[in-house]
């Protein structure tokens, strides 16, 4: 199977369908209970991401990486693919194993990438980096009404659909790529939001995108002009002030670890952000 195939199936989650797709990540576990170290890569779409893993194991801490090369703004987000110069104070990210460690550049699970040097030790981390793994992809669909409660309802049914059909095709997360998880989402938004309440609970990490990353989900036009733009909605509103403002708009990528899917609810991964840093100094 070529790195982009992926297995076709439909899961009858109440917050969409699923599809369990080949990615670029493995876990080799290194004792009873390894943090798990995911490297945040490039130049590729979201359904090339993926992880694998003991269902025994379980995480107390979650870390991502960047992948070595990236360039990233002052505020940590990938520098655009269409950029003519370098962003002032851009800054590129590198990665190295050297014997038993890994170092490289954080990403916060708040979706951007952190200007800090760290240093893992494999014997308390679990890297995930094979190509032949997998990720279940989330599905965005029409109509919103995507409560926190339906999404993880949705990922359940869906772990519980291929865990039963395909048992050959391991996987270790949930993940997607939409403008949905552009963390400007929550500055724009009220806190009570579906959309904010969601993406509070998952891994956000920042992907290369175009200025106008996913506003032709929100305005069903292109170019947008927010000047001009429909403002009949909340979020159709909130958007338009936040263009017209002249502030850089972002599409993200979020993944979320299966074994985590109890601790839904809980904020897990920002939670316990703070202890990932103190560990990794």
């Amino acid at each position: 199977m070529k790195r982009r195939d992926f297995l076709r199936g439909v899961v009858a989650g109440s917050a969409g369908g699923a599809l369990l797709t080949e990615g670029n990540a493995m876990s080799k576990p290194t004792s009873p209970r390894p943090n798990v170290l995911i490297i945040h890569t490039d130049e590729h779409r979201i359904d090339c991401l993926g992880a694998y893993g003991n269902k025994q194991i379980k995480t107390p801490h979650v870390d991502a990486l960047a992948a070595d090369g990236v360039r990233y703004t002052n505020d940590g987000f990938v520098v655009r693919p269409d950029a003519t110069e370098m962003p002032e104070k851009a800054w590129t990210a590198s990665l190295e194993a050297v014997d038993t460690v890994v170092k490289g550049y954080p990403i916060s699970p708040r979706g951007v990438a952190i200007q800090r040097r760290v240093s893992l030790s494999l014997s308390q981390w679990e890297c995930l980096t094979r190509p032949e793994s997998y990720t279940m992809d989330m599905h965005i669909p029409a109509g919103g009404d995507m409560t926190p409660e339906r999404c993880v309802n949705s990922f359940r049914k869906g772990v519980e659909f291929f865990r039963r059909f395909f048992p050959n095709k391991p996987f270790q997360t949930v993940s997607s790529a939409s403008w949905i998880f552009g963390p400007q989402l929550e500055e724009i938004l009220p806190p009570e939001a579906n959309l904010v309440r969601h993406m509070r609970e998952l891994y956000l990490f920042p992907l290369p995108c175009g200025p106008d990353a996913g506003l032709w989900f929100v305005f069903l036009l292109h170019p947008v002009d927010p000047t001009t733009a429909p403002r009949d909605t909340s979020l159709r509103r909130a958007v338009a002030d936040y263009l017209a403002e002249g502030k850089p708009w972002y599409a993200g990528g979020m993944f979320f670890v299966v074994d985590d899917l109890g601790l839904y609810g809980t904020q897990h991964y920002r939670t316990q952000w703070p202890d990932v840093l103190r560990a990794v100094e």
